[in-house]
Order: structure tokens, then C-alpha cells, then sequence
């Protein structure tokens, strides 16, 4: 996916997304992403992130990175952030008019 603010890669395998934005953090990354095909395998990676002690929040529904996805986050031991996320739309904007990008997960 390419857009004015945001570029995205995904291999076949793994499904590790790459992506870079313009769009206010600090440089640098931000996050990993690990994209899953279907709620149930996106499930399976909130159950997996639990007993890890990775602190999974589940945040249903945002409208993120031009789409609308479901997503689980958690942090690693040296606190960079993760995602697992599953898209199932599209959207024109990077995300809802009304986020506020400074707190988000």
C-alpha cells in the first residue's frame, strides 16, 4: 500500500508488515505488525500473548494506517510496542478524524 502519509509492505511469509508514516510520532520504529488472516487466527494471537506476560489490549475496530482492522497490542521486554492486527476494509484517511494519534496504544 503506498499513500502520501504512509507506505506499507507485507510478505507472503511471514506475515510481518513494514511500514513507514508521516504522521506526527517520533522517527524511528514504532512498531512491528503481525498480520493475521482471519479473526480466529487473530484470536490465537491474543491468547498467546497472555500468558507471555505481553500485556494484550485488544482495541476492536480502529480505523488505523488507511483501514479498518481489529487489532491486539502488547509491549516487549524493552518496551517497543507491538501489534497483531486483522484488515477487513479500506479507508481514505490514515485514521478517524477524531483519534488522538498521542494516545494511542
Amino acid at each position: 500500500m503506498r499513500k502520501p502519509d504512509y507506505a506499507k509492505w507485507l510478505p507472503e511469509d511471514p506475515r510481518v508488515d513494514f511500514a513507514i508514516s508521516a504522521t506526527g510520532r517520533a522517527p524511528g520504529v514504532d512498531h512491528p505488525g503481525l498480520q493475521a488472516d482471519s479473526a480466529e487466527a487473530l484470536a490465537e494471537f491474543g491468547q498467546r500473548l497472555q500468558p507471555a506476560d505481553a500485556a494484550a489490549v485488544a482495541e476492536p475496530g480502529p480505523l488505523c494506517c488507511h483501514a479498518q482492522s481489529d487489532k491486539f497490542w502488547s509491549r516487549d521486554p524493552q518496551g517497543i510496542r507491538r501489534e497483531a492486527f486483522r484488515t477487513y476494509g479500506d479507508a481514505t484517511t490514515y485514521c478517524a478524524p477524531d483519534t488522538d494519534r498521542a494516545t494511542m496504544p
